[in-house]
């Protein structure tokens, strides 16, 4: 069965470009190796921010210092620390603008049955769940 991320479908449905959908469709079609995910760092800090009622500030700024005081030895290292600290530093510029007020979120299951859309299995892993 074909098989589709729902990242890459949003991204072929709102390319404009042919060439663009097409290499979508090809790198689908024929993956690629596994990329080193480079936003590893951020994603419990971002998810415990959410989960948390108070949604404390302090908490981001924490989690940034200790990615910040975590030793880099080479620029890979040196690119994911300072991508990481850059999209807590994101959160926390808009922190006080965000609409949770009277939202509860809770961390979403690891795994997810991919959803089956004309025959095409969109794989999804949302991260939070509004309950």
């Amino acid at each position: 069965m074909p098989r589709i991320s729902v990242t890459k479908l949003g991204e072929y449905v709102g390319s404009r470009s042919a060439a663009r959908r097409k290499t979508i469709l090809t790198d689908q079609k024929h993956p690629k190796a596994f990329k080193t995910a480079i936003y590893n760092e951020c994603f419990d800090p971002l998810v415990a921010f959410f989960v948390d009622p108070s949604h404390d500030p302090g908490a981001i700024r924490a989690a940034m210092n200790a990615i910040v005081a975590r030793p880099a030895t080479t620029s890979a290292d040196l690119t994911r620390r300072e991508v990481n600290c850059q999209a807590l530093g994101h959160l926390l510029a808009c922190v006080a603008t965000l609409p949770v007020a009277g939202v509860t979120f809770r961390k979403a299951p690891e795994s997810a049955p991919p959803l089956v859309i004309a025959g095409v299995a969109v794989s999804v892993r949302p991260e939070l769940e509004l309950v």
